[in-house]
């Protein structure tokens, strides 16, 4: 069983640590990716959609950008 949740913030060790586990994990996940598009378009806001197991581990997320 897991939780999910939605977050603005996200601890970038702990998800740096889910990229490296992730096959399907590209350059437009990380943080720094993210952060460069939250800088240049000021108008979105990046948030993860996470999910953590029962021990509050995380084991899976999706950045999602938010438009104003």
């Amino acid at each position: 069983m897991f939780k999910t949740e939605i977050v603005k913030n996200i601890n970038s060790e702990e998800w740096d640590k889910l990229l490296l586990n992730s096959r399907e994990a590209t350059v437009f996940h990380t943080k720094e990716w993210l952060s460069v598009l939250e800088k240049t378009y000021t108008d979105r806001t990046i948030h993860y959609i996470i999910g953590r197991d029962q021990n509050g581990n995380l084991i899976c997320g999706l950045p999602l950008i938010e438009y104003r």
